[in-house]
């Protein structure tokens, strides 16, 4: 009998397969572009790291500034979610939920 995976596991699980599609690539020699090209230790740690998750990757190029914006935007919504299951599940109603990605500039309500 399977268990149905936890709403943080499923939440994890989508984030992971958007940062697969948004963000990471791989370039032609197979090093992913979260990694320090330059670096051997770097290299090693962001293919362990791809090949742990173990979803399809993208080849080609994507600018460092495009690949921040969608980290970010991948990355807030799944703490947006995170949180507002939590505030579900320990019966938080009204909780009033302000993230922000750069600073209280950038804060929107939810």
């Amino acid at each position: 009998m399977s268990e149905k995976p936890s709403a943080i596991a499923d939440l994890r699980a989508r984030y992971h397969r958007r940062i697969f599609a948004d963000v990471l690539r791989m370039d032609a020699k197979g090093i992913p572009n979260n990694a320090d090209s330059s670096s051997a230790l770097s290299v090693r740690l962001a293919q362990g790291i791809a090949g742990r998750v173990n979803l399809p990757t993208q080849s080609g190029r994507l600018s460092g500034q495009s690949a921040g914006k969608a980290f970010e935007e991948a990355t807030a919504e799944f703490i947006k979610a995170g949180f507002t299951r939590l505030a579900e599940r320990l019966h938080l109603h009204g909780l009033n939920q302000r993230f922000s990605k750069t600073g209280p500039s950038a804060i929107v309500d939810s």
